[in-house]
Order: C-alpha cells, then sequence, then structure tokens
C-alpha cells in the first residue's frame, strides 16, 4: 500500500508500506510397504511406518518514505534533492517433529500410538535493517552532471556500537557533446567522460556473531545412568563485527561517431574489498573453544576494463546492425588475511594472499611412470608403496624426496581473464537474419578429479577415451592406468583451459508481403527457422565448456543443439 502527494510545487512526499507473508503447514506420513518381485519374491521391505509433521512461518515487514524536490534556476542550474527512510523487519519461525512404529498405517496423527525414534526440532531468527539515504543532483545545460549520494545504514547482524555505517558516493560526467566546438564535427555526434567513486556496505553474514551463544546438546553424564541436559561454549563471540566495506572506482567514456552509427563506451572499473569476515586464525588449546568468531581481516581486489562497440548502416534496403562487447579481468587477487590468518585449504581451492580467491590448489604433474625402475628412481609418492607403472608422476616442489600435501602449488585461475560476446543483425527488403555469441578466455577448470577417476573395480559409466589408456601393452604418455589410488590426487592433470566461443542463437527468416498477408486475411505473416548452441569453439574435447564450477558437473549432459523453425501470424 502507497501514497504519494505532492506538497507544493517541486516538491514530492511518497510512503509505501509492504507485508510479505509465507506460511507453510505440511504432514507427511510413510506407510509400511513391501515391493516383490514377478515371482512374488520380497526385494524390498519398510515394517516401519511413520509421520513427519513440518510447520514454518515468516515474514517481512518494510516500510519506506521518500522526499524528492526539483528546481531550476535560468534553465541552466538544474537541481534535484531526495531525502529518504527505510526499515525492514523480518521473522522466521518453525518446528518439525516426526515418529514411527504406528500400529496401523490408518491413523496418521501423533496421537495414534507411535512409539519409536522421536524427534522434535524448531527454531526462530530475526533481523531487522534501517537506512537513512539522500542523493543531490545537479546539471548545468546538461553539459556539467554532478550527483552525490549518501547512506547512512543500520543492521541487526552487528553489535550495538558497530551497528550503523556511513557509505558515501559520488559521480561525475561532461557532455563534451554539447559544446560548441564540436557543433558540426563530422566525426563525433556525442561524446561523454564520466567517473565515479563510492563506498558500499554488506552485511550478509550469519546472525549473532557479535553475541555469545551457545551450543546445545552438549549433556553431563553423573554417574553411570544420570543424564544432565547441558549447554556450552563452543566459538566465541566478535563483539567488534562491523560492516564489510566495498570501495568502487569507475572511469568512463561514451561516444557516438559518424551521425551515430558508432556508438563506443569503454569502462576501467576498481573494486576494493575491505574488513572482509573471516574465520582461519589459530586457536590456542588453552581457550577451550573449537572455533572463533570471524574477524574484519581479509581483503580483496578486482580490476578490469569494459569495451562495447555498436555499429549500424543503412544501405538502401539493406540494413546491419553489428555489436561486440569484451571485459578484461586485469587483477582479481586476495589483498590481506588480517594479522595472524592463515591460509585456508578447502578440498581443492585456497585463499591465499596474493591470488586469485579459492585458486586452485593441487599437484604438478610431470608425466607418467612407465617401469618400476622409474617408480624406485623417484621420490616416496603419499608415503606409500602402492605407486606402480602407469601411475601419474607428480613433482616434488620441495625436494625433500617425499611427495606429500608440502608439495602443492596453485595450478589453476577459477576466474576468466576475458568475457565477451557479439551480436548481429542484417536484413533486405523481407529478410532478416540475428545470430549471438558468446564466449570467455583463459578459464581453468578441474574436470574429473578429486575422486572422479574411474577406478577398475568400478561398475559405472567412464567416458570412451578411457580405452586408450596406460596398460602394459599400451604404455601411454597421456592416460594413467585404472586402479592407482595416488591418481586421483588433485593435479595438472585434471585442470584445463575452458576458453570457448559459442554461437548462442541464429535465427533467420521471411515476412510475407503486406499485401499477399492481406489477401490471406493477416496483418502480418512470418516464417523462421532458428538454432541454439549450434557452433562452439573450444579445445575441451569432453566436456561442456560452459559447465558450472564444483560438483561433479563434468558428468552433467552438455547443453543441446535446438533447432527450431515456426510461423507467427498476425490478423
Amino acid at each position: 500500500i502507497g501514497l504519494s502527494a505532492k506538497l507544493a510545487e517541486g516538491l514530492f512526499f511518497e510512503t509505501s508500506g509492504n507485508l510479505n507473508l509465507n506460511f507453510g503447514n505440511i504432514s507427511n506420513f510413510s506407510p509400511t510397504r513391501t515391493t516383490r518381485d514377478w515371482d512374488g519374491n520380497i526385494v524390498n521391505q519398510s515394517v516401519l511406518n511413520s509421520l513427519s509433521n513440518d510447520f514454518n512461518f515468516s515474514y517481512r515487514l518494510m516500510n519506506e518514505n521518500i522526499l524528492r524536490y526539483a528546481k531550476s534556476f535560468d534553465d541552466s542550474h538544474n537541481f534535484n534533492f531526495m531525502l529518504g527512510h527505510s526499515v525492514i523487519y523480518d521473522k522466521v519461525d518453525g518446528f518439525s517433529g516426526s515418529l514411527q512404529g504406528f500400529p496401523t498405517d490408518n491413523i496418521q496423527e501423533f496421537n495414534g500410538g507411535g512409539v519409536l525414534n522421536p524427534s522434535v526440532s524448531g527454531g526462530a531468527a530475526e533481523e531487522a535493517w534501517q537506512s537513512f539515504f539522500g542523493r543531490v543532483n545537479y546539471n548545468y545545460q546538461e553539459k556539467y552532471l554532478f550527483e552525490f549520494n549518501l547512506r547512512r545504514d543500520g543492521s541487526s547482524k552487528f553489535g550495538p556500537e558497530n551497528r550503523y555505517g556511513t557509505f558515501p558516493s559520488v559521480s561525475a560526467g561532461w557532455n563534451i557533446g554539447r559544446e560548441s566546438f564540436l557543433a558540426g564535427s563530422e566525426v563525433f555526434s556525442d561524446i561523454k567522460v564520466r567517473g565515479s567513486w563510492g563506498i558500499s556496505g554488506n552485511d550478509r553474514i550469519g546472525n549473532y556473531i557479535f553475541e555469545q551463544t551457545y551450543n546445545t546438546g552438549l549433556d553431563y553424564h553423573i554417574g553411570q545412568s544420570t543424564i544432565v541436559p547441558a549447554v556450552a561454549l563452543t566459538s566465541l563471540a566478535n563483539p567488534s563485527i562491523r560492516w564489510e566495506k566495498i570501495e568502487q572506482y569507475n572511469f568512463g567514456v561514451d561516444m557516438a561517431l559518424f551521425q551515430n552509427k558508432l556508438n563506443v563506451t569503454m569502462d576501467y572499473f576498481t573494486r576494493i574489498s575491505s574488513d572482509i569476515l573471516y574465520t582461519n586464525f589459530p586457536i590456542p588449546n588453552s581457550i577451550g573453544v573449537t572455533n572463533l568468531a570471524a574477524q574484519n581481516a581479509a581483503g580483496m581486489e578486482n580490476r578490469g576494463v569494459e569495451l562495447n562497440l555498436n555499429y549500424r548502416k543503412t544501405f538502401g534496403q539493406f540494413r546491419m546492425e553489428i555489436g561486440g562487447n569484451v571485459t578484461r579481468m586485469a587483477d582479481n587477487k586476495v589483498t590481506s588475511l588480517g594479522d595472524g590468518g592463515e591460509e585456508t585449504i578447502s578440498g581443492n581451492t585456497i585463499i591465499r594472499i596474493g591470488v586469485p580467491f579459492q585458486s586452485y590448489f593441487g599437484y604438478q604433474t610431470e608425466g607418467i611412470f612407465q617401469s618400476q625402475e622409474e617408480v624406485d628412481g623417484a621420490p616416496v609418492q603419499f608415503g606409500s608403496n602402492i605407486t606402480a607403472p602407469g601411475d601419474i608422476r607428480y613433482a616434488d616442489i620441495n625436494d625433500d624426496g617425499v611427495i606429500n600435501a608440502d608439495d602443492r602449488v596453485i595450478i589453476g585461475n577459477p576466474f576468466p581473464r576475458w568475457i565477451y560476446g557479439a551480436n548481429a543483425s542484417f536484413s533486405y527488403k523481407n529478410f532478416d537474419i540475428t545470430a549471438i555469441f558468446q564466449g570467455i578466455g583463459r578459464v581453468d577448470r578441474i574436470m574429473n578429479g578429486n575422486g572422479q577417476l574411474p577406478m577398475a573395480d568400478e561398475r559405472n559409466n567412464a567416458l570412451s577415451y578411457w580405452i586408450d589408456r596406460w596398460t602394459p601393452e599400451n604404455p601411454s604418455e597421456v592416460l594413467p592406468r585404472l586402479g592407482g589410488v595416488n591418481n586421483q590426487s588433485t593435479s595438472t592433470f585434471y585442470v584445463e583451459d575452458m576458453s570457448f566461443f559459442r554461437m548462442k542463437n541464429l535465427e533467420i527468416g521471411y515476412n510475407l508481403p503486406k499485401a499477399i498477408a492481406q489477401r490471406l486475411l493477416m496483418q502480418r505473416a512470418r516464417v523462421f527457422i532458428g538454432g541454439q548452441n549450434l557452433l562452439t569453439l573450444t579445445k575441451v574435447k569432453n566436456f561442456d565448456p560452459e559447465r558450472q564450477r564444483g560438483g561433479n558437473t563434468d558428468r552433467q549432459a552438455p547443453l543441446y543443439k535446438v533447432y527450431t523453425a515456426g510461423i507467427n501470424l498476425k490478423f
């Protein structure tokens, strides 16, 4: 519900209130059941029935109030002012229960006599935000543009001393195309340079980190049979936790050339994140807890350049429009982990200062062992004697004669260095064609690694290229043998460059001449054929280069090629 009112000339007030309400109540009863084969033999049987009930309730209340004022002087100086206030309150509540062993499937309520494995759980959470914000816009004859913003944001996720953060931003632009010295230019139809700077805050963190909490289920045993329910500290709070900050710079230019036939946009951007919450700090045993609350310690930096081009031209009845964009990620790295902060290794990724966030971390490979003599003369791999001919050979980075976790290095960057796309459309008389292209360059992915190597004793499917794996009869220099446990370790063997260029969409159409369409009692008739994912240029041979990062997505089905044909009729 909302209200808008004009208070005076150029002065407006708006207020609005919103309620989002979600309610769920689910009851699920699973009866006893028996599955038999064609001969009547029992192949699966569940002798216990069960009932589970889940109830959840959540809502969000939001109120926003905005005051706007606009004023111009001498038709040259134009001002716009805005003041605002908003408040949001979230509440989530719910519980669930389950019970097994009812005497009959016909009774499906908790009071129906179930006696086995009772379970109940529940919880609630609250979050609230309050913001005060303002903006000032000024332009002089649409030539010189200026904007200033200021926010004062408060979040319940921080303690009373750090609940609010102040976040300013400023931008300025110069419409050079409106200057008299560019009037009549045959090259520049319009040109604008601009720059901006700003700080924003992030509070997308867990609740109650600033306040000491206790874990339940840590019961005490007194004697041999008495259990006393208890709670205990397992993680220390951080009362000084505060907003994460993101500082951003952007400098750009927009140009229209040759009577607006060519449009160019160029941007350079920098994004510096500071006070990022980080948790990996050494914990003295004397503290008596296993976890420390997150601290505002880490930092990250991203830099890049963007370029967008669009060209349109008409030659008689032939019309063309071609566009393209490219982004170069010049820098993406972790800049700080705080005083005492340690690297975080999680699976096959690492958070380390000076390298991209969650870079791939593993072993450097040096080929495949071809004989037992090579195995015997190489460093012992992972402290075992199970290495055999046909296994992957790993580099001894620290030169200590043993291959272990200390020999892992950065083996890949999960972030693309190039992101690009293109579009083209042509039309001649009643024919038209449209194509869209996209791609990324220099991005790494770990394929089929970390436990995904097909083993000799597995019955699941494996890709056909493993037919050429190493065997005594086929001493491959490319693929290791099956069954080698050490071959599953994350290494450069599994890292592939997932760069690609793909024709995402293509459509060719023909519009029936208007006279023919009208004879058929139609205003418009168009036939078309098209396709998606028709062409992909990539070095990747066995997987879809657009696969998402992480998980076992290397075994998911790739994007399909889709061919379409249709008729569009308008009567």
